[in-house]
């Protein structure tokens, strides 16, 4: 429990040096994965995404952004499409992206961003 405490602190100072420091700026959180810690019998993490139990898989995450640029959004996410939202958020040019394959597309037009930005960082 701890560790809990100690990441709500590190996110907490996170958010406030960027508030006060900072008006164009944003906060993403998630863990890499979930944990079963009993429920159906199972103890673990890592199962094969087709048949792991959603504990493993419905993961919490937590994306803050300045009051500058903030926006809400009112429907549920998964890990599996947010990459491309933040490469999006960071101003990325991806071969791959398109507007369609991000979540966070909503918040591109507070950013007064498309997904796809016109500058030549590609990455492969």
């Amino acid at each position: 429990m701890i560790t809990v405490f100690y990441i709500d602190y590190l996110i907490d100072s996170s958010i406030q040096l960027l508030k006060d420091n900072y008006t164009d700026s944003f906060v993403f959180y998630a863990s890499d994965h979930g944990e079963s810690l009993g429920e159906r019998g199972v103890y673990l993490h890592g199962l094969p995404y087709i048949i792991a139990p959603k504990e493993q898989t419905h993961v919490p995450m937590l994306a803050w952004f300045s009051d500058e640029k903030s926006a809400t959004v009112d429907k549920p996410s998964s890990h599996d499409n947010i990459s491309h939202s933040l490469l999006g958020c960071l101003k990325l040019k991806l071969r791959f992206i398109t507007p369609l394959s991000t979540y966070l597309n909503s918040i591109f037009s507070i950013f007064r961003i498309t997904p796809l930005i016109t500058n030549n960082l590609y990455l492969n």
